[in-house]
């Protein structure tokens, strides 16, 4: 069952109150998913990396983006099915928690921006997919993050 995860308003600023209201969601998927039950099986499979060296090197670049409404990696998050190097240039696969998620092109742009940051990369296009999500694809070190919140 998927939840609404994405709750904060990207035209506001960052506030305390929207820190709250991030806390807030991380407690409401806490109540939602029991997080020691949660087989992280699907988790191994993401994200699919396509050009060797320079693509797990953009992994660990895009570890550091994280679901503001969780504040776990969007690639701990499962968030990133995928990622494919070709020269210089890196295509990335989004998919958002829900179809309805008013921070998507927020992390879109976060995403372009630490890939770039990746030396021997020049470009970066993000495409939003609309595969199904779910918490099954949070990795291991997410789930364990979110269960010390």
């Amino acid at each position: 069952r998927q939840r609404q995860m994405c709750i904060r308003d990207s035209s506001k600023p960052f506030t305390y109150n929207n820190l709250l209201q991030n806390l807030n969601g991380i407690l409401r998927l806490r109540r939602s998913w029991d997080l020691d039950k949660i087989s992280t099986g699907e988790a191994a499979k993401y994200p699919v990396l396509e050009g060797g060296e320079l693509a797990k090197t953009v992994k660990e670049r895009l570890s550091v983006v994280p679901d503001p409404d969780v504040t776990v990696s969007v690639v701990a998050m499962g968030l990133v099915p995928l990622i494919r190097v070709t020269g210089t240039h890196v295509h990335i696969q989004f998919r958002p928690t829900t179809s309805r998620c008013g921070m998507k092109e927020q992390i879109r742009g976060d995403l372009e921006k630490a890939a770039r940051s990746t030396p021997g990369i020049n470009s970066a296009t993000v495409e939003i997919v609309t595969a199904p999500w779910n918490a099954e694809m949070i990795a291991p070190d997410g789930v364990e993050f979110l269960k010390l919140v």
